[in-house]
């Protein structure tokens, strides 16, 4: 009588097992970026992203990049920022148009160029692992 409260315990456990374990999903919205984040100064939205990108989530670190971008759409270090989250994201052509716009604001800065290179050798290493 004594093993039959473990049993039951056991037999509820393997059988919501998927109530807590369950598979990774990428929750995407199709709204826009105004839409997804609240509106806050450039320099805050800039903060976000980079506090974001740091953590690895590079699509909300997009969004607000994007936010940023919106207030001030000179600044390269905002179109640089969104170009790294959208190689990383492997959106490589908007990563590349985002990285020369940086590049043509910041007049040729050794920083965006060393991006560039990186993002020639992700791009490559990404054709490499399709043709596998």
């Amino acid at each position: 009588m004594s093993l039959v409260p473990p049993l039951i315990q056991l037999f509820l456990t393997i059988f919501s097992i998927s109530d807590y374990i369950g598979p990774k999903r990428r929750l995407l919205s199709e709204k826009t970026t105004k839409e997804v984040v609240p509106f806050r100064d450039h320099t805050v939205h800039y903060r976000n992203g980079s506090h974001l990108g740091k953590k690895g989530y590079w699509y909300m670190a997009s969004k607000e990049w994007e936010a940023a971008l919106i207030q001030s759409p000179e600044d390269p270090n905002y179109h640089h920022a969104v170009g790294l989250a959208y190689a990383e994201l492997g959106r490589f052509d908007d990563a590349r148009k985002s990285m020369n716009k940086a590049l043509a604001l910041s007049n040729n800065n050794p920083r965006v160029q060393q991006s560039l290179a990186l993002l020639d050798v992700k791009i490559e290493a990404a054709k490499e692992a399709q043709g596998s």
